[in-house]
């Protein structure tokens, strides 16, 4: 409705109107009027880029004289910060809205403050791709064009397509998009675009979407692509291609890996293995109490663990299992045994403690009807075999000492 208004205005200027479509003609001018006030007037509410008058300024109205210095307000800000004078008082970031004392008694002041501090934007290479002092090449499009008005611009992205962008009145030209309850609330950097074409909407959410202005590019080409063929159209090549681009695009912006992304994207389980349970081994307590794996009421106590095993691994009486014509890796010894530092103990090494048979270890226990097993050093022997296959195992970062003596 605006661009067929301001076409119909200059068809209006140039003579070219037909005879009996006078009324036609008028009231396409009137809606594209109206359309362009209600855009002027809604991005207004929303959004501002003008820092800032001294006090309200309407859509039309513009006074040079009146607009606070950003500028000036940042470096005194710098100054205050060389000088180590940061506190509630001179750091608009900590001042609350309704804290009269620090606050200033302008409001325009208070949000140009805390624009000045946290919304200015300098070109870094590494994040925007521009040249450090001319700004060529910003992906943010910084340093912007100052304006006196909010304008709906009509803009021409190639031969068959065009999009709607709102072009704010703009007093700084490195400060984004910013809302004003926000700026007085929230008191941090942010971009308020408003967004009036569906074409814009997705080329607005594009740039975000990529890290570069020449990934944007592409995939500006892709939309377009898509926009003409169907996906099933496609040829199978560019189908993964695409898959890639945009999978290696989201994943950067949800910092994980292209791996990581596709596996959600296939809606796979959360949590999948390739090996059994990793158990937490060493600095166990120097006994224990478990249910005994033959009678739910008996507790066995017992001081049988693997740290155990592994101290007493060199004892007379400890067996050792070792197959005939096994192979070299799947040998054991009791020299090997000693040499073996924990870690490859608890992963290379089977343990089983083999009760003796003339071990007395029931013990009756009171009314409750509950038995108790003791396993101690003396009521059996270890069985020691060498795995098939090394687990997987995670070391305790518990480290169970005595309390201090004091």
């Amino acid at each position: 409705m605006i661009q067929n208004g301001r076409v119909v205005r200059q068809e209006v200027k140039c003579g070219n109107i037909k005879p009996g479509k006078e009324d036609k003609t008028w009231e396409i001018i009137k809606v594209g009027l109206l359309a362009n006030r209600y855009a002027t007037m809604f991005a207004d509410s929303l959004s501002t880029a003008s820092f800032y008058y001294t006090e309200r300024m309407d859509v039309d109205s513009h006074d040079a004289n009146k607009i606070i210095d950003v500028d000036k307000l940042r470096q005194q800000f710098v100054i205050d910060y060389r000088d180590n004078n940061v506190d509630m008082a001179t750091h608009p970031l900590m001042h609350r809205f309704c804290d009269q004392d620090v606050c200033d008694a302008n409001i325009y002041v208070e949000m140009a403050k805390v624009a000045a501090v946290s919304c200015m934007h300098n070109c870094i290479p590494t994040i925007c791709g521009s040249d450090v002092k001319t700004g060529k090449g910003c992906r943010f499009d910084f340093p912007k064009k100052t304006l006196n008005h909010t304008v709906p611009a009509i803009m021409q992205v190639n031969s068959t397509q065009m999009e709607a962008r709102i072009l704010l009145r703009r007093t700084c030209d490195r400060v984004p998009n910013l809302n004003e309850y926000l700026l007085l609330y929230w008191r941090g950097n942010h971009d308020m675009t408003v967004l009036i074409d569906t074409a814009h909407k997705m080329r607005y959410a594009t740039k975000y979407a990529a890290k570069m202005g020449r990934y944007s590019e592409l995939l500006n080409e892709i939309i377009e692509y898509l926009s003409r063929w169907s996906v099933s159209a496609m040829p199978p090549n560019m189908q993964i291609v695409l898959s890639q681009f945009l999978l290696a695009d989201v994943s950067h912006r949800s910092f994980m890996t292209k791996q990581e992304l596709a596996y959600h994207v296939m809606d796979l389980p959360a949590v999948r293995r390739t090996f059994s349970n990793v158990d937490v081994v060493g600095f166990y307590h120097r006994s224990n109490l478990m249910l005994s794996s033959d009678d739910d009421r008996t507790i066995v106590y017992s001081d049988r663990t693997e740290y155990s095993a592994y101290a007493e691994r060199c004892r007379d009486n400890t067996v050792i299992c070792s197959r005939k014509n096994a192979r070299p890796e799947n040998v054991l010894t009791r020299e090997m045994l000693a040499a073996m530092n924990f870690r490859e103990f608890a992963e290379t090494i089977n343990h089983e403690w083999i009760k003796d048979s003339r071990a007395v270890s029931d013990q009756t226990g009171a009314s409750t009807g509950r038995r108790f097993k003791s396993r101690d050093i003396n009521s059996g022997h270890w069985l020691l075999k060498r795995r098939t296959k090394r687990r997987h195992i995670r070391f305790s970062t518990v480290l169970y000492t005595d309390l201090p003596c004091l």
